[in-house]
């Protein structure tokens, strides 16, 4: 309720709304949330063709049908020369990257960080160091050896469904797999190692490797 009444607020004082947003779970989320909100919704990055694969396997997700019609309604950016035409009105724009680390969401920011009537959303963790984390602290937009004090509104929502180690331990204790390959964290190497003490067949796993399901 409150993301809506905040994006709606904006959107009523002649904004745009920017919603930095990762592209597998959360930019699905965020499109539920507001696809009815009666303001054009902009769609780019990675989280198109995310969302056309999760819709391609519709019994691994709660409500099919409601992401088709609100994805289905979304406006597509498919290349970056449709950008331009974004700006052009009152909208919400839905892209990558979560942490704003890359992706076409710098575009937006880079045209938009004057206009004290725009408004960016986090709905997502922002990990120290990452150009997000500096954006929500100090209201600076760092990037490529630039930095610009951003006037448009910033705001942080938490939306994050990461679990603690502990419930992954117990999860993974119940689940009883035949081998657990942990990767994404800061410390992989230790749980991959108290795993392993746990009697786990551990698989590490390194950049470019790939496994069989």
């Amino acid at each position: 309720a409150m993301l809506r009444e905040n994006v709606g607020n904006a959107l009523q004082n002649g904004g745009i709304v920017l919603l930095p947003s990762f592209a597998i779970g959360r930019t699905q989320e965020m499109l539920l949330i507001l696809h009815d909100m009666g303001f054009p919704i902009y769609l780019d990055g990675m989280g198109i063709e995310a969302t056309r694969i999760i819709l391609d396997n519709p019994s691994f997700i709660r409500d099919a049908d409601k992401l088709r019609k609100a994805f289905g309604k979304a406006h597509k950016i498919e290349h970056s020369g449709e950008r331009r035409r974004v700006l052009d009105e009152q909208c919400i724009v839905i892209a990558s990257a979560g942490m704003l680390q890359g992706g076409p969401m710098h575009y937006y920011i880079r045209k938009l960080y004057k206009k004290e009537n725009c408004l960016l959303i986090f709905n997502g963790y922002q990990v120290e160091g990452t150009t997000g984390r500096a954006l929500l602290e100090k209201h600076r937009f760092i990037q490529s050896g630039s930095s610009v004090d951003v006037k448009m509104g910033i705001q942080f929502m938490d939306f994050s469904a990461h679990i603690g180690k502990e419930n992954l331990l117990s999860f993974i204790e119940k689940a009883s797999p035949k081998r657990v390959a942990p990767v994404h964290g800061s410390r992989v190497p230790a749980f991959a190692a108290e795993l392993k003490a746990m009697g786990f067949d551990v698989v590490e796993m390194k950049n470019g490797d790939s496994i069989k399901v």
